[in-house]
């Protein structure tokens, strides 16, 4: 049987910032090249991907938090 370790509230803050600061990273690197007109443009279909899961790892870490909240 396996077992399964409750993470403690600042493991959770931990992972929450890990997630978001992955989000923000996508984010730039997928929007940045759209506002910088000397930078490579993505397809548009990177671009509709990183932003869905730049979206994706921030609701994923606002979602930990609040779990680890209550």
């Amino acid at each position: 049987m396996i077992k399964v370790r409750q993470l403690i509230p600042s493991q959770l803050d931990k992972l929450s910032d890990l997630s978001l600061g992955l989000g923000q990273l996508l984010f730039a690197s997928t929007v940045v090249p759209y506002i910088v007109p000397s930078i490579e443009k993505p397809s548009i279909f990177v671009l509709l991907f990183g932003l869905g899961f730049a979206i994706g790892l921030w609701i994923f870490g606002i979602w930990v938090v609040k779990e680890g909240k209550s």
